[in-house]
C-alpha cells in the first residue's frame, strides 16, 4: 500500500509542479541548439483519435483536456499528430523537428515522458522539463513509475539527458 502512495503522491506532484514551473502552451522559441546545454522533448502527441485528416488542432491544453475529458493529465504544446494516428516516430520528429519540439533542461530538472492508457490502449503522451520527487525520499532523476487504477494506467519515466546535440532521453 506504501508504494501506491508514494506513486500516486509522485505523479501528482509532477503534474502540479509543471503547471507552476512553465506554461503549457507557451513554448520557448529554440532556433539553435547549444551542444554546452542539456534539451528534453517537449510536446504533447494526442493519440490514436487524431491523425492528418483531424480537424480542430489549432487548440490550447486547457481546450484539448476540456474536449477529451482529461483533466488532470499533464500536457505541453505543440501538439504531435502522426498520419494514421499511431505514436510518433522520435528519430524522424528529432531529425526534421528538433527546435521545434525541446526544451532546454534547467539546472535540477529531468526530461519525462508521461503516458496514459485506458484499458491497455494508449491514449496520449506528454514529453517535458519537470522536477520531480517522492514523498520523505526526495528528488528522483531517473527510472518508471506506474500507478494503475481500474482500466487507467499511467506511467511517468524520468531521466537526464547529457548536455550537445543528441536526441534527448525521454524518448
Amino acid at each position: 500500500m506504501k508504494s501506491f502512495y508514494i506513486v500516486f503522491a509522485f505523479l501528482y506532484f509532477v503534474y502540479i509542479l509543471n503547471i507552476e514551473g512553465q506554461s503549457e502552451d507557451a513554448t520557448e522559441e529554440i532556433t539553435e541548439l547549444d551542444p554546452s546545454l542539456s534539451y528534453c522533448f517537449r510536446f504533447t502527441w494526442l493519440g490514436p483519435n487524431y491523425d492528418n485528416s483531424s480537424k480542430g488542432l489549432n487548440t490550447t491544453c486547457e481546450e484539448w483536456r476540456n474536449d477529451n475529458r482529461a483533466d488532470g493529465i499533464p500536457c505541453r504544446t505543440p501538439f504531435l499528430i502522426s498520419y494514421d494516428g499511431t505514436p510518433p516516430d522520435m528519430q524522424y520528429v528529432w531529425e526534421h523537428h528538433r527546435t521545434d519540439v525541446v526544451c532546454r533542461r534547467a539546472r535540477g530538472q529531468v526530461c519525462a515522458k508521461y503516458s496514459y492508457s485506458f484499458n491497455d490502449a494508449l491514449l496520449n503522451i506528454t514529453y517535458m522539463c519537470t522536477r520531480a520527487f517522492v514523498v520523505d525520499e526526495g528528488a528522483v532523476t531517473k527510472g518508471c513509475f506506474d500507478q494503475k487504477i481500474d482500466s487507467t494506467k499511467v506511467q511517468v519515466c524520468l531521466c537526464e539527458s547529457s548536455p550537445g546535440i543528441y536526441m534527448p532521453c525521454n524518448t
